[in-house]
């Protein structure tokens, strides 16, 4: 794996390269995405990962299928339906197209008021952000959207943190109220410039920081 970076004033590009087959990489070319521009464009930081889904696919059934004989004693396989989803762990293995999306915005500031839990109260920073996971099998894409808003554990627990879940363009999205409107919508206010954007899509793992914006709001708070 080869890590590159490139830093000018107040922003800091990272891309990672895999060296094991230099030659075969380079004859390979990511398409563009065009999730992406779902992403807004001013957001400080935007990454973009795309991964083989055949191997990640193979890490992550050897993984929790070991984690499933290990709790259950061998009596819970990937067959096994997972409530509130209609879905087994390995249709959720089989379904990712390999392409995960981020873009985190400002810190917000909540100030918790003293408590019996906390007397003294706390200030906690809350990021906007926007995540979003690619689906190719649009039937567990939509299975999953609905399992998420619904009312099980993992449901409850995001509705509590404030985060939105969206289905869209083969992606289902997790974003805080800030981004939700834009990724319902289908457009964003400011849209990603063409060289971010091109960066971001010539690798398959690459991230794009502006620092001075994204630490900006952490000073004032």
């Amino acid at each position: 794996m080869g890590i590159y970076g490139q830093a000018s004033k107040g922003q800091l590009k990272v891309e990672f390269i895999s060296l094991l087959d230099l030659n075969k990489t380079n004859q390979i070319s990511t398409p563009p995405s065009l999730s992406i521009d779902l992403i807004p464009g001013d957001s400080p930081l935007i990454a973009r990962f795309n991964f083989d889904s055949l191997k990640l696919k193979k890490i992550g059934v050897q993984w929790f299928e070991q984690l499933l004989q290990n709790f259950s004693d061998g009596q819970i396989n990937l067959a096994f339906k997972i409530p509130g989803f209609n879905l087994s762990p390995r249709d959720i293995f089989d379904a990712p197209s390999g392409e995960i999306l981020l873009g985190l915005g400002k810190f917000n500031t909540t100030v918790i008021p003293p408590n019996e839990r906390m007397p003294s109260g706390e200030v906690q920073l809350n990021p906007a952000f926007l995540g979003g996971i690619g689906i190719k099998n649009k039937e567990i894409l939509r299975k999953l959207s609905i399992g998420l808003e619904n009312s099980n554990v993992i449901g409850s627990i995001l509705r509590m943190r404030g985060i939105e879940v969206t289905e869209k363009d083969n992606h289902i999205w997790f974003s805080s109220p800030e981004y939700t409107r834009e990724i319902r919508m289908g457009k964003t206010l400011r849209p990603i410039y063409e060289g971010r954007k091109k960066f971001l899509c010539s690798h398959n793992i690459a991230l794009d920081l502006r620092v001075l914006p994204l630490t900006q709001t952490v000073r004032k708070n």
